[in-house]
């Protein structure tokens, strides 16, 4: 076979005590296309982004290369900012790196990870940017398309609600839509029943018992916990056998004590698992017989949604951008509640306990 040509990939972090939806789509997309080319993994540091990609097999390059966090929530004062940070030693590490290794194209992921692109773009050498969040629209929004579409050659958006903040013209002359997706070979469907009777016998969760899910990489005030322990309220309210298990590393400590606090003020700390980080994904999605996604902020897709329906459970959650793509792709539309209406949230998941069976029913036609 001939030589595969080289290309480079991105990651804008690489976390050590958890992985992001944004990292485990980017290594995905890594492993498919290494097959065709030879492809270095860049991270900022050691983590479990970078362990996972070895194991795979592929090539890790260390960089420490800043974020353009403007690029998010734009302002007037953006592109100074950015010349500013190109006048730096990293930037000017990176493109010496970049023009010494010519590779075929690089993919730069997220908005923020803006100068990887640039001096791509600088050299010549062709830019994917893939843009998995919604940018904020604000006055200042156009300078961030802007400057992506100055410093790319394709786009490759997760979602419609991730392409939305492009106009028109960009959005017909470089966006494509590419949602993400996973790979059959590692879902363990033959494991499902063995994991969920294991993995419930540990959390001392009879097989009656209804568990109801959260999971978040960082948990935050924007990703809805607080919430999901107000839903908990409700839905215990008509369904007290009900359980619920939280999953995800604190953020915001002080908010994440706050949610642990009003659990035990409304006398549901019985009711309550909450696991921490967790190794094997596979084996809560499979513990579990629905998911609820309460998120606050308008989400470029929502991949906890994507990995919940994988393992055929049905996800509850709030209409926040790419998640009311998700559920009305999964013919789940029904499953939606207002962001931010904790009672219709509450009144979601009543629906689904109310007959047996057919929270399991929805998951699998899901």
């Amino acid at each position: 076979m001939a030589d595969k040509a080289t290309i480079v990939l991105f990651s804008h972090v690489s976390n050590t005590r958890s992985i992001t939806g944004a990292e485990k789509l980017l290594l995905f997309f890594s492993r498919e296309l290494s097959p065709y080319f030879n492809c270095i993994l860049v991270a900022p540091q050691e983590g479990k982004l970078t362990r996972q990609a070895r194991k795979n097999g592929l090539n890790v390059q260390l960089l420490t290369i800043p974020l353009v966090y403007g690029m998010y929530t734009p302002y007037a004062g953006l592109e100074p900012d950015i010349r500013k940070f190109q006048e730096k030693r990293e930037y000017c590490e990176l493109v010496e790196w970049l023009g010494a290794l010519r590779p075929a194209f690089i993919i730069s992921s997220t908005c923020v990870h803006a100068l990887p692109a640039m001096a791509a773009k600088s050299l010549g050498i062709p830019v994917v940017w893939k843009i998995s969040e919604t940018i904020t629209d604000n006055d200042f929004t156009s300078i961030s398309t802007e400057l992506i579409h100055k410093n790319s050659d394709e786009i490759l958006a997760i979602s419609h609600t991730a392409a939305s903040c492009f106009p028109e013209d960009i959005r017909g002359e470089k966006v494509t839509q590419l949602p993400p997706s996973w790979n059959d070979s590692e879902m363990m469907f033959e494991a499902w029943s063995k994991l969920r009777s294991e993995r419930r016998r540990e959390l001392r969760v009879a097989p009656k018992e209804p568990l109801i899910g959260y999971i978040s990489s960082f948990i935050n005030k924007e990703k809805g916990l607080e919430h999901f322990v107000k839903m908990a309220v409700l839905v215990s309210k008509h369904h007290p056998e009900a359980k619920f298990m939280v999953v995800g590393t604190p953020g915001d400590k002080s908010y994440y004590e706050r949610c642990v606090r009003k659990v035990k003020l409304e006398g549901l700390t019985s009711h309550f698992k909450f696991l921490g980080y967790e190794e094997s994904l596979p084996e809560v999605y499979c513990a579990m017989d629905m998911l609820v996604v309460p998120s606050l902020i308008r989400e470029g897709f929502g991949m906890t949604a994507l990995e919940g329906l994988a393992f055929g459970k049905p996800v509850v959650a709030y209409a926040s951008g790419g998640l009311y793509e998700i559920l009305h792709a999964a013919g789940c539309g029904e499953l939606l509640a207002p962001v931010g209406d904790i009672d219709q949230l509450a009144q979601r998941v009543n629906s689904l306990l109310a007959v047996p069976g057919l929270a399991a029913v929805v998951g699998s036609l899901a």
